[in-house]
Parts: C-alpha cells; structure tokens; sequence
C-alpha cells in the first residue's frame, strides 16, 4: 500500500484501503492508510470485526454512502431527485 501510495502521488492519510480479511486491517494502519471493512458476503464477520477495521460496512450500498459524504458527485453526475 505504501507503494501505492507513492506511485499514485497521494498522502497515506487521505487514502482508504476496503478488505475483507482480518489481514488486511493491520497492513492498512501499518501504511498509514484507513482500513474499512467489507463484511458482506462472509460467512461469519466476526473474525473480520475482531481486527477492528477503521469502518466495517455491510453491503456496498452503505459502502457507496459512505465514500459519497466524503466525495459528493458533481450536480451533473447525479440522479435526477438526489
């Protein structure tokens, strides 16, 4: 990630890393980035839970919400009504 980071020319601090392994929690703080949790589609979420990721979402429906109060879609990228 810290690679990443680099190559893409952005702070660590302003970049989210999503996984959905209790992994990847850990590899995210170590590069300084915020880990967010995709608990949908396991089994059991608790072992993911256990590794406190940053955020833990439960569908990419709250996913998008979330990454939508952060980067609001231009007016011309929006649904009519939203």
């Amino acid at each position: 990630m810290t690679l990443a980071t680099r190559k893409a020319d952005v702070e660590s601090e302003s970049t989210f890393h999503v996984g959905d392994s209790p992994e990847e929690p850990e590899a995210s703080r170590a590069a300084g980035v915020t880990a967010l949790g995709a608990g949908w589609g396991l089994d059991d979420r608790r072992l993911l839970d256990s590794w406190e990721p940053d955020k833990l979402f439960t569908s990419v429906e709250e996913l998008q919400r979330f990454f939508l109060e952060f980067f609001p879609l231009p007016r011309m990228f929006r649904r009519s009504g939203g």
